[in-house]
């Protein structure tokens, strides 16, 4: 009678767990997704399996990822012959479920340790399950999932039962590999060595010694080939001034539509004494540290235009917390806890959106909305006739956000991105000019034409925000470039170029001829207008291109009576 009853506590949770997986890899697949800044990723992947290194323009060693390890997963996939895309998906399901296998392994270790007899619902596992963003960010390929599944697994690791050396030297390495995909999992290791040096500082060399055995070499190469310590992401997403209001303001939002994750914190508080009877007590304060610390992290960096990204890898610690809040506080009654956890599951599961539609409040945006199947086919189309027409051909594009799927899938040979500077050293280290909380968090650094213009000479721009972010209808004129259907703006005249494109058949307006009719009718015009305006055509034409006849008609005009 006991064997049965022991069967049906074990095989009870572990169906609940396995059918809420199902569930959850099925609904995370049906809404699979693909972030434009996955493509980012992409590109210094796709770089590397071509022999031009782990950088994302050839010859700029900048780490413009900030998923280093991820990068170079995704690379492998690649030299496999699997898309980057199709690669991403799988592992992040892969990371989903490990996730929520890892959860449910947590629950029955807290159950063995509370006593609990009678079978109970594992809810931490299905409330990951039932968690929309979770399940929104198991694909979209970025590293989040991934990410949250190496945390999770250092965490349980750690609080293991002492296996040996070996095995804390195992856990050592998981870390190493957490901080080595987000330069924020360097939390992990830092608060494992805490945990170790209090609670079995025995373990703590070998931990140390595995994370060490693959962190420093691993930093020391990404400096020596990179130059610097940090992601290039690191200073492209830092501002000049605190941004705590924007964090703060970023975590309310999260929890103001997962709300349940809060209440494990006053529940296992309530049941403390229970906890530390059972000896509990220093996994419940690992998981406390866990969850905190990182949050605290995301307010410090001002969260993330992206809603639900980045508290992701704290998810599953405060679901731990009201699992075993959940346990702690369900002491009387087979059906307390199965009720009580049904309940936050619905709870997570019917929460509402804290703003409606795409766009949030404060430059933060329900991002999976944005990337439909209609506009990135429609993407993908546009860079396919951009690559048609370009193929061969040397020459740079300033792109915007959304536009780097563009440039992944049109092969454009060099890409400046000049919204936040990712994957350019200079644009990346700008001071922040304005403080408008409106802004999107990271997105902040546009770059400047004197610098897109006249040091990195960039061709095009198609992005119809362009004109608006970079100024460009007061600073240069406006020559268009039609790909058939695709159009953008020459940011300055290169004749051979323009030359190479109208024996493609590009249409692009004829600007010598512009100047010619402008100059016919010069004297005409005000003279503060002449130099205004020369200043505009000398940034796009006369700045590149040797052409004195021209020049010498704005010089005498300007030069007065």
């Amino acid at each position: 009678m006991r064997g049965n009853r022991a069967t049906r506590f074990l095989a009870l949770p572990w169906l609940v767990t396995s059918v809420a997986a199902v569930m959850a890899v099925v609904a995370a697949y049906q809404r699979r997704w693909m972030t434009d800044d996955a493509f980012i990723s992409f590109r210094h992947a796709e770089q590397l399996v071509s022999g031009h290194g782990l950088v994302f323009n050839p010859g700029e060693r900048v780490e413009g990822m900030s998923n280093f390890l991820w990068t170079l997963w995704i690379a492998a996939g690649m030299r496999l012959g699997v898309s980057p895309e199709t690669w991403a998906v799988v592992w992040g399901l892969v990371s989903l479920v490990v996730i929520i296998a890892g959860l449910r392994l947590s629950h029955a270790r807290m159950s063995r340790r509370l006593g609990v007899e009678s079978p109970t619902l594992p809810l931490g596992a299905v409330v990951l399950a039932c968690h929309a963003d979770m399940l929104w960010f198991a694909t979209g390929g970025l590293e989040t999932a991934a990410f949250t599944a190496l945390m999770l697994a250092v965490f349980l690791m750690l609080t293991t039962a002492a296996r040996g050396r070996r095995f804390d030297a195992a856990a050592g390495i998981v870390s190493a590999l957490c901080a080595l995909t987000r330069p924020e999992g360097v939390l992990a290791a830092g608060l494992g060595g805490a945990y170790l040096f209090v609670v079995r500082r025995r373990s703590l060399l070998a931990f140390a010694i595995g994370f060490s055995a693959l962190w420093v070499p691993a930093t020391i190469g990404r400096v020596l080939y990179y130059g610097d310590f940090f992601p290039n992401t690191v200073h492209a997403k830092s501002g000049a001034y605190g941004r705590l209001d924007q964090g703060f303001f970023y975590v309310r939002l999260f929890f103001t539509q997962y709300w349940p994750l809060l209440l494990g914190l006053p529940l296992v508080l309530f049941a403390w004494r229970r906890f530390r009877a059972s000896g509990a007590g220093p996994e419940i304060v690992l998981a406390a540290a866990f969850a905190l610390v990182y949050t605290a992290f995301v307010v410090a960096v001002a969260g993330d235009f992206m809603f639900a990204r980045f508290l992701i890898p704290a998810t599953p610690f405060f679901a731990i917390l009201l699992d075993a809040g959940v346990l702690g506080f369900a002491t009387r009654g087979r059906w307390v806890q199965p009720v009580l956890a049904a309940g936050l599951c619905a709870a997570v599961a019917f929460s509402v959106r804290p703003f409606e539609g795409m766009w949030g409040p404060r430059g933060i945006a329900d991002e999976p909305r944005y990337y439909t199947h209609e506009r990135t086919k429609d993407i993908d189309t546009r860079a396919a006739i951009l690559k048609s027409y370009m193929s061969g051909l040397d020459y740079s594009v300033a792109f915007f956000g959304g536009e780097a799927r563009l440039v992944y899938r049109a092969r454009v040979p060099v890409a400046i991105e000049s919204e936040t500077g990712l994957t350019d050293r200079f644009l990346a280290r700008r001071r922040v000019a304005s403080e408008s909380g409106e802004q999107r968090v990271g997105h902040e650094k546009t770059a400047p034409l004197a610098y897109l213009i006249g040091e990195r000479k960039v061709d095009f721009v198609f992005s119809g925000n362009a004109a608006q972010e970079l100024g460009l209808d007061s600073a240069i004129p406006h020559v268009n470039v039609r790909f058939g259907v695709l159009s953008g703006r020459l940011l300055h005249w290169d004749a051979d170029l323009v030359q190479a494109l109208r024996e493609r058949e590009v249409e692009i307006d004829d600007f010598p001829r512009f100047l010619d009719d402008y100059i016919a009718t010069m004297s005409e015009r005000p003279a503060a207008g002449v130099a205004r305006n020369f200043g505009q055509f000398k940034r796009f034409y006369f700045d590149h291109v040797d052409d004195p006849a021209r020049r010498a008609y704005f010089e005498r005009r300007l030069a007065g009576p």
